[in-house]
């Protein structure tokens, strides 16, 4: 039996799952930066806590717009109390899940061991940080950051 002694390793028994769960993780980041690159523009609200009056990146704005992690969630689970939570919190997990999104699913590559929490992570940081113009090449990086698409075998 050949093993991979990569790190973290991977067996066999593993690699068909995680080839499974990569593919689902990969269905979420698409449907995510679809989102955002259809709607064009950030979701924003005023932040009523700041004493300028700044605008936040919400996962539900103003003119219907959504976040690229806050289109995941089904509109019965969101809550206003959900904003200003990172996707990682407890509260944005447990809209997720209900939702139909397992944020817990691992996959496996050479390169590490990804999680789909990891990369709504990194896709909440695409919409807050980045300005919408760099997003379709910004996503371009975090899916070959997070091995989203089967490497080349040589």
């Amino acid at each position: 039996m050949k093993y991979d002694f990569s790190y973290p390793p991977v067996y066999p028994e593993q690699r068909a799952a995680s080839e499974e769960n990569r593919r689902y993780a990969r269905d979420i980041f698409e449907r995510c930066v679809n989102h955002l690159l259809k709607q064009g523009r950030r979701s924003m609200a005023l932040n009523a806590e700041s004493l300028d009056q700044n605008m936040q990146c919400v996962y539900r704005g103003e003119d219907g717009l959504m976040c690229g992690v806050g289109c995941l969630i089904d509109d019965v689970y969101y809550s206003e109390e959900l904003e200003g939570e990172c996707a990682a919190e407890k509260g944005v997990m447990r809209a997720l899940r209900n939702s139909g999104v397992e944020p817990a699913t691992h996959w496996y590559d050479g390169a590490g061991r990804y999680s789909v929490y990891g990369l709504l992570s990194a896709v909440q940081d695409l919409h807050d940080k980045m300005e919408p113009e760099d997003w379709r090449a910004e996503a371009a990086t975090l899916a070959a950051t997070y091995c989203l698409y089967p490497r080349e075998q040589a």
